[in-house]
């Protein structure tokens, strides 16, 4: 009698878990400058915020366990899957050496509490999917070439140009460039 009274008891737990119903994301994840797979490219899933103003909503907030936080790498195909990711938005962000990551043009603060103007010009720039409940989605995601350029800025006569450093086209997206006290420069693009 003990003995099935702790096996209903077990069962009436096991019954009280509730599943909550995930979808998947698979994609794969090419070089722009030679259509090659990314090979070990890291791929990440982040959940997208409402514009500022905005009524924050809670469907397809990421929760404990999930996939915030969880870092896939390409396989040799450059293919990736998240098997159990919760119904919401997400953008899929991919990082490898020597390549651009478009997450990286923009801070912490504009992705948690963007401008409606910063959600659009986000919203252009980084790859975007709409998880749903029993459903698989698929994503491309086409990596282009980043660079670094440093050196020395100089005056005419060869001292250096303290403090100078030159303006980046477009720096606010592109790259930042600045110099340091002793006229060294350095520009990064992404």
């Amino acid at each position: 009698m003990v003995v099935t009274g702790l096996l209903l008891a077990g069962i009436s737990a096991v019954a009280q878990v509730r599943v909550e119903p995930t979808g998947a994301v698979t994609g794969r994840v090419v070089c722009g400058d030679t259509n090659d797979p990314a090979r070990a490219a890291k791929v990440h899933l982040e959940t997208v915020r409402a514009a500022s103003g905005e009524k924050k909503s809670t469907k397809g907030e990421v929760t404990a366990g999930s996939v915030e936080g969880v870092t896939l790498q390409t396989d040799l195909d450059g293919e990736f899957a998240f098997p159990k990711v919760p119904p919401g938005d997400y953008f899929v962000d991919v990082e490898m050496a020597g390549y651009l990551s478009t997450r990286a043009m923009f801070t912490a603060k504009e992705m948690e509490d963007p401008s409606p103007e910063m959600q659009r010009l986000v919203g252009r720039a980084l790859n975007r999917v709409r998880v749903e409940a029993a459903h698989m989605e698929r994503v491309q995601v086409r990596m282009e070439r980043g660079s670094a350029v440093s050196g020395t800025v100089r005056f005419d006569d060869g001292s250096p140009a303290i403090g100078g450093g030159g303006e980046a086209a477009e720096e606010r997206r592109w790259g930042q460039m600045g110099g340091d006290e002793a006229g060294g420069w350095k520009h990064v693009l992404g």
